[in-house]
């Protein structure tokens, strides 16, 4: 057996074993209990916060939506409506429907992270609500999901990461592409059951997490909008975050998320498995805790995009080295036959997603140009970050009472004897 032959096979084990560990664990997702105990009495106050920009067409129509969907008592929940930099009408019809208004004051908000953060940090200084969810503007929700949120919050979860259906347009290939991208996009593991107790993935949309985690940790450095390094942050000190599929939200846009360019992806990725993947498995061995080992796992392991494009790469390689021989007992054939199966196991964990978001039909005809519109979007972002690199940073001009030279250090007067 040659060095080449020896190298494929540990890459194919390498493969084969993530893939099965992914099968594994999304089929343990779906395994019910056999009998489900009814939902606790709501006791939790929540802060529905909606951060929006310019959107005095529909945030009048999403609250209205809310509001008659929602079977929660009334007084229990409140809609913070948070305008990122609005110059429209969003601020006054969002008052008009009922809503609070979380405004920047004399400051600018950089983006609508630092709007989700100041927000946050902002109600928790106050002992109105227990928890914040926190939702898009074209999205809906499922009738029971501040119910489904009270009760996993009864049981004794921090940080919660609801169910997600999209609910965009069903003819439109931009909302094809945003539903395919959403499937391949996350880690492989973003939805563990929390009975379990295994790390569970972060997503910006329908996150909902306690006063006391936003008071103890903070949104902060990391973002609470950025999902690995914010969850890794709260697997330190042990905390996991709970699924609650049965708290459903329905996206109805059709927004593509940003890609982070290659360079970005692989410093992001190499500071976690420095810093916290070893670390986190060392304290779960110590501690007997699932959710740590499982996330210190989750961060030696690939996105789904890169094992799925990385799987159809070096099947064609290996095709293009060892040709279509049809030997079963020859070691070319294995490996060959053996990247067709694991190409075979992500692409059904590709459509196994589509299916639990309700994907329209048109997502499953994008998926061959996946591929091609995500290296597209890297190398947009790529060019993007690095003309903001190399652009000149403005220079702050002071203004000074004489001349327009530097400015010298002003004589002491002696005091007089």
């Amino acid at each position: 057996m040659t060095l080449l032959l020896v190298v494929e096979s540990l890459v194919l084990a390498g493969w084969v074993c993530i893939a099965l560990y992914g099968l594994i664990l999304s089929i343990a997702t779906w395994v019910k209990k056999r009998h489900e105990a009814p939902l606790i009495h709501p006791r939790h106050v929540f802060a529905v916060v909606i951060p929006t920009t310019n959107a005095e067409r529909i945030i009048g129509r999403t609250l209205d939506r809310l509001s008659q969907s929602i079977r929660y008592p009334n007084g229990m929940f409140d809609f913070i409506v948070v305008p990122v930099n609005s110059t429209d009408r969003t601020t006054t019809i969002a008052r008009q429907k009922g809503a609070t208004v979380y405004g920047p004051g004399k400051r600018r908000w950089r983006d609508r992270n630092d709007a989700i953060q100041s927000a946050l940090e902002r109600l928790a200084s106050k002992n109105k609500y227990d928890a914040y969810a926190i939702l898009d503007p074209r999205a809906d929700v499922s009738p029971e999901y501040l119910a489904v949120l009270s009760d996993n919050l009864s049981k004794g979860a921090k940080i919660i990461q609801t169910g997600y259906r999209f609910a965009g347009s069903s003819k439109s290939w931009k909302a094809a592409l945003a539903a395919a991208l959403h499937a391949i996009s996350p880690s492989l593991f973003i939805l563990w059951s929390g009975r379990f107790r295994l790390a569970v993935g972060l997503r910006r949309i329908g996150v909902c997490l306690t006063k006391e985690v936003v008071e103890k940790y903070g949104v902060r450095s990391p973002s609470i909008t950025d999902g690995v390094p914010y969850m890794t942050r709260l697997l330190r000190d042990n905390v996991a975050i709970t699924y609650a599929p049965n708290a459903i939200v329905y996206d109805h846009g059709h927004t593509n998320p940003p890609i982070r360019s290659f360079r970005r992806q692989l410093a992001m990725r190499w500071r976690l498995l420095r810093n916290d993947a070893m670390a986190l498995i060392r304290d779960g061995y110590e501690w007997r805790s699932g959710a740590q080992m499982a996330g210190g796992v989750n961060l030696l392991i690939p996105p789904l995009s890169i094992l799925f494009i990385g799987a159809i790469l070096l099947l064609g390689l290996s095709s293009y080295l060892h040709g279509t021989t049809l030997n079963p007992m020859s070691a070319d054939s294995i490996l060959v036959l053996g990247w067709e199966i694991i190409v075979a196991v992500l692409l059904s964990l590709v459509l196994f997603r589509l299916v639990l978001i309700r994907a329209p039909a048109l997502s499953y005809m994008a998926l061959p140009t996946l591929p091609l519109y995500v290296l597209w979007r890297s190398v947009q972002s790529w060019r993007w970050e690095r003309s903001r690199r190399s652009s000149p940073r403005p220079q702050q001009h002071r203004q000074h009472r004489k001349g327009s030279g530097p400015r010298r250090r002003p004589s002491q007067r002696r005091r007089p004897k």
